[in-house]
Formats: C-alpha cells, structure tokens, sequence
C-alpha cells in the first residue's frame, strides 16, 4: 500500500507537519482540535494542527535523487542533457506530456519556469531532480525563476 501523508505550515508557529489530513472543526479548549474554523488540519500523533490552507500538499510517493521526498507544490531543480539549469514546481493535475495539446494525462508533473518543451512527468524526472524546498517557504524564487527564464527567451529571440 502506499503512504498518503501530507504537510502544511502550521498557523502561528510556522512549523511544518506531516500526517494525514482531516476537514477542520472548531472545538474551542479541545487539545486535539486545532482552532480553526474552515479548511483542512493536519493530524500528527493523534493531534490535529491548524496549517495555511495554501501550504497544504500532499507527498507524491516519489523521492529525488538525494532521497527527499517529494512534496505537491515543492520547487525542484535538475541539470539538463545540454548541461543547464533548469527550475519547476511540482504539480497535480491534468497536464500536457507532449507536444500534442489534444492529448492530456492526469497525475504529477513539473510546470517548468519558462520551458514549455521539456517533458512534463515527475516520474520521469524523479532520479534527476533535487528539491529545493516547498513554495509556500519559497514564493519569491519562484517568481524570480520565472522572471528569469521568461528574460533568458526574450534573449533568445533577439538572436
């Protein structure tokens, strides 16, 4: 069987869990109720723990090439056969593999910062990658990885 275990930033403290995942309830004085009105807890031990919704994803039940385990919405990075560096962030969802756009498959897949053309599936990359850390810790560099590929093409283009 394989393991369902996701994570999430807790509120307050802004410490990651990991466990399984509950709709969350309001139980005011109730140490095994996070006070949390809406969304989804975290439940670690037996405890459940109020996240931020946005933090929440799920492990992908693959680990990258140093041994991490691979989390939904984590940003990775791998060298390419050509030797460069190139940056994602690990999805779920319906997604195009190939170039064909009326073909789509369903599961985990990279969203590369600025490269349409790389192969999408996180299996296939998996052995390749390194995970660089989750968005909700990261958002800056994501934005910043996407600036700089989108100028990287802009580049390109003039050549």
């Amino acid at each position: 069987m394989r393991k369902i275990i996701f994570r999430g930033k807790q509120l307050g403290s802004g410490e990651w869990v990991r466990g399984g995942i509950s709709p969350a309830y309001y139980a005011p004085g109730n140490p095994m109720a996070p006070e949390q009105a809406e969304g989804y807890s975290i439940i670690q031990y037996g405890r459940a723990y109020a996240v931020d919704q946005a933090s929440i994803g799920q492990y992908t039940g693959k680990n990258d090439k140093n041994g991490a385990p691979i989390f939904e919405d984590d940003l990775v990075q791998a060298v390419c056969h050509t030797g460069e560096l190139i940056r994602g962030r690990v999805r779920f969802g319906t997604h195009s593999p190939t170039m064909q756009c009326d073909t789509c498959s369903v599961g985990w897949w990279i969203e590369w910062a600025g490269d349409e053309f790389l192969r999408k599936e996180l299996g296939f990359w998996q052995e390749k990658i390194t995970v660089v850390g989750p968005w909700a810790d990261n958002d800056r560099i994501w934005d910043q990885w996407c600036e700089e590929a989108a100028a990287h093409e802009r580049a390109q283009e003039t050549m």
